[in-house]
């Protein structure tokens, strides 16, 4: 197999399929906006989001970085469930709780920005701090 794009006839059996990496650039981030209905120019407009909002640059949306965490999570065999559509952190923790979840993974910016995201037992009720690369094994070990 070479680099770039990976067809289903380029696979030969017992070869390792190459690991996808994302980067989320500003043509993702506004497709991403379109799909989900958020039209805030925050995501998409690097102008926008300096002049008028203050930023550095654009925003990438909470719950296109919670699905590619679930993506990466679900890569490790951890069985991941979103959020309801409105991403409220009440009504998540009734869902997780309704489906008999143990843990609940809190996705906001300070988790994002620190790459270290808060992982609470909803059994104990105990919450930490887990690194993005430790998280599948702590979730799977326990």
């Amino acid at each position: 197999m070479t680099g770039g794009q990976v067809f289903y006839d380029d696979v030969g059996v017992g070869e390792q399929i190459p690991t996808l990496t994302v980067t989320v650039d500003e043509t993702q981030l506004f497709f991403f906006s379109a799909a989900s209905y958020n039209g805030h120019r925050i995501h998409y407009d690097k102008e926008w989001a300096r002049t008028v909002e203050g930023y550095d640059d654009v925003l990438v949306q909470g719950p296109l970085q919670a699905a590619l965490l679930a993506r990466e999570l679900r890569r490790h065999d951890v069985v991941v469930e979103l959020g309801d559509d409105s991403f409220r952190l009440k009504k998540s923790f009734e869902a997780a709780t309704k489906v008999g979840a143990k843990y609940i993974l809190i996705v906001g910016e300070n988790e994002v920005k620190a790459d270290s995201f808060a992982l609470k037992n909803l059994a104990t009720g105990e919450q930490f701090s887990v690194p993005r690369a430790e998280l599948a094994g702590k979730i799977q070990g326990s």
